[in-house]
């Protein structure tokens, strides 16, 4: 079947729900996807070339996640130091080894984020990652704190996709894109610079689970007549799912030679990329719900970010999450919390449907239904 407009995507999205997956992640298992995504880069950076900083970079990032585990979720204590949080375990029940494991890690963390000649091995490094992962599942096991809540109220959207080879630098380029049939250039809402190998993995991963539909029979004629005029075009297709989790994929397979790229051509350092990952992540944030106060509520959207959607802590644009107004959103919650859809609009648009704000810098609002609008750029 050729699909021509939105309307008739409605019976593939029939189609694809019926083969969905539902499974609900916890906030425990949240922290465990992205250890284990680390160790699969880690192995992967054994069968290549690397430098060091390959590596630690992950261990800045997990680091910094798992600090914010211990001290939101699990323990629930604002004012302690990363040593003091994993020595609190001991008080609920966790043995002194997976303790040991915690601080093994914490000095790994420390060492590579505060000290410029600190080095260790890569094989030293897994090791430290498979650690803490054990760590992890016995503070799940243990049931400490809100590691069992629901992490994730899965939602649906359709997104375009397409790629392009990077001969040069051995990498394909894809960008996620919101469908219009109106436009000759839709708007892309993130690019990743994937390895050669992790296109052809994103494709088959989806396409078997129903949920990416590739070919030009799935997106407009006009967006795909200009993307395969492009030098290097491969394909495109459309994505009718859980858009975080096709972003977290799409995230394990970011090319290793990417930290060569000039800053701005790297996802951490595209400002629209983490902007989008905000809004996605709030939007989740709302549908879920579970949030306790306004500080929490930053913490689980910048979670989520981290988590989810792909973006390093050490991203310089992560402050935009404090361009949210948490008063309004706080104000709003019984309303937001039953938000159905992101709107991408343009300028006229957003002025006309918007009712209330939640970050004016931004453009970040909900309608009088309090869906999610967001101005596109």
């Amino acid at each position: 079947m050729q699909i021509h407009n939105a309307a008739e995507w409605e019976f593939v999205k029939f189609i694809s729900t019926q083969l969905y997956n539902k499974t609900m992640r916890t906030k425990g298992d949240a922290l465990v996807n992205k250890i284990e995504d680390s160790i699969t880069k880690i192995n992967s950076l054994i069968s290549i070339s690397y430098m060091e900083n390959d590596y630690s970079e992950m261990v800045i990032a997990i680091g910094g996640d798992l600090e914010k585990f211990l001290k939101g979720t699990v323990l629930n204590i604002a004012n302690k130091k990363f040593y003091d949080l994993i020595e609190e375990l001991k008080n609920h029940g966790i043995a002194q080894s997976y303790v040991d494991f915690l601080h093994d890690f914490r000095l790994c963390y420390n060492g590579y984020k505060h000290n410029p000649i600190y080095t260790r091995t890569i094989f030293e490094v897994k090791t430290y990652f498979i650690n803490i992962k054990g760590a992890v599942n016995e503070i799940i096991a243990n049931s400490i704190g809100l590691v069992s809540q629901p992490y994730q109220s899965r939602s649906k959207r359709t997104v375009w996709f397409a790629g392009w080879d990077d001969y040069v630098g051995g990498m394909t380029e894809c960008g996620v894109f919101i469908p219009d049939y109106d436009i000759d250039m839709p708007i892309e809402i993130d690019h990743f610079n994937l390895h050669f190998r992790g296109w052809n993995a994103i494709v088959e991963k989806f396409t078997g689970s129903n949920e990416l539909f590739m070919g030009k029979e799935h997106v407009s004629a006009r967006a795909f007549n200009f993307w395969k005029f492009e030098s290097d075009f491969v394909n495109a297709g459309a994505f009718v799912g859980d858009v975080s989790e096709f972003v977290r994929e799409l995230c394990k397979h970011i090319a290793k030679n990417e930290n060569d790229l000039i800053p701005f051509l790297k996802r951490n350092h595209d400002s629209y990329s983490v902007y989008c990952s905000a809004v996605f992540s709030i939007f989740d944030v709302l549908r879920e719900d579970s949030w306790t106060s306004q500080q929490n509520l930053k913490d689980e959207i910048l979670l989520r970010m981290a988590y989810d959607y792909g973006i390093d802590l050490n991203s310089p644009h992560l402050a935009i999450i404090d361009y949210f107004d948490y008063v309004t959103v706080t104000l709003y919650r019984d309303q937001l919390k039953n938000t159905n859809e992101i709107l991408w609009l343009d300028e006229a648009n957003y002025s006309a449907k918007k009712i209330g704000e939640i970050s004016q810098k931004l453009s970040i609002g909900f309608d009088r239904n309090y869906n999610i609008l967001t101005k596109i750029k």
